[in-house]
């Protein structure tokens, strides 16, 4: 039979462990809430890190666009000036519960992570636009930890943010293929017009291009591009 002393002694060691360790999992939570308060940096989003340069005559005719650091046109516009209908299928299609999340989405996540374990590859990101903002901006890596990163950085700008100025950095630093970033540049390329007189049918074109820019290029393979742009103006049709 064994010592009272001992077994009281293994109960106390076992009991100090699961308290040590239940103390140690709170305390690095809080920490890890707190530093979702951490602001991100005003200047991370500023136009002139990511525009291209436009040299024009003195009669405003543009002589040459000098491509921006991330090698790409962009012209940098305000959220009022991009068509309510390029608004709606972006939202639908990447994220429509946008304005209720603050960052992130756990059901997304959930289902995103189950998808990717059945298939034994990732074939589902589950990203807010928030997440794939953070991810456009720090250039953050596909891996896990990158991932990790890239949620905490979501946390950070939402607390940072109001929704219309994330919107609107999206919306201008989305990648549109063929060396197109935004939709002012995305508009002008495609349909050689403004973001502002986008119809339905040209915005669920382009809403669809950001999630695959390579795979929906409208220039190499339009078929597949419309294929996509039915399934933005589906998801506009299934909600309302």
């Amino acid at each position: 039979m064994k010592n009272p002393t001992h077994n009281l002694f293994l109960f106390l060691m076992r009991f100090t462990s699961a308290n040590l360790l239940l103390g140690a999992t709170l305390f690095s939570s809080f920490l890890f809430f707190l530093s979702t308060y951490w602001p991100v940096s005003a200047s991370r989003l500023s136009p002139s890190r990511f525009e291209s340069l436009f040299l024009v005559d003195r009669h405003g005719t543009l002589l040459r666009e000098v491509l921006s650091s991330t090698d790409g046109r962009s012209r940098w516009i305000a959220l009022e000036q991009v068509s309510p209908w390029m608004i709606a299928s972006l939202l639908h299609i990447e994220d429509r519960n946008f304005y209720q999340h603050r960052g992130l989405e756990a059901f997304a996540l959930l289902r995103a992570a189950l998808q990717n374990a059945g298939s034994g590859h990732i074939i589902s990101g589950g990203s807010t636009l928030t997440q794939q903002l953070a991810r456009q901006i720090y250039r953050l890596p596909p891996q896990p930890f990158g991932k990790a990163v890239e949620m905490w950085l979501a946390l950070r700008l939402e607390r940072s943010f109001s929704k219309s100025k994330i919107l609107e950095q999206y919306l201008n630093r989305a990648p549109f293929g063929n060396q197109c970033f935004g939709i002012a540049a995305a508009s002008r390329l495609y349909f050689g017009k403004p973001a502002a007189h986008l119809t339905l049918a040209e915005s669920a074109y382009l809403a669809g291009l950001p999630q695959a820019p390579s795979a929906y290029d409208p220039l190499l393979d339009p078929a597949r591009a419309r294929a996509r742009q039915r399934r933005v103006l589906h998801a506009l049709w299934r909600n309302g």
